[in-house]
């Protein structure tokens, strides 16, 4: 509980400071909001969910070419994915 108040107290002292951007600290907190996407998951081993939190990401300028960044490195990806997946399972 210490933590999240701890990282919920800087953020804020960021966004004081202007160095927080809303939209990408909005994404953060809900994963965007969507109703259908357009673009098929190809990533057979990246839940749905997961996908269409990717896509919805590239409506944030910084991240405009996130999903074809994705499935260029997806098997670097996978790794990462793998590795936070497996951390979790044993918590």
């Amino acid at each position: 509980m210490q933590l999240l108040f701890s990282f919920f107290l800087c953020v804020n002292i960021l966004k004081h400071n202007k160095e927080v951007n809303e939209d990408e600290w909005r994404f953060l907190l809900t994963g965007g909001v969507g109703i259908d996407n357009p673009h098929h998951n190809t990533v057979a081993w990246l839940p749905d969910q997961s996908w269409d939190e990717i896509c919805r990401l590239e409506n944030i300028p910084m991240f405009r070419d996130i999903r074809k960044t994705f499935k260029k490195y997806a098997l670097q990806w996978r790794a990462f994915y793998d590795s936070m997946v497996s951390r979790f399972l044993y918590l």
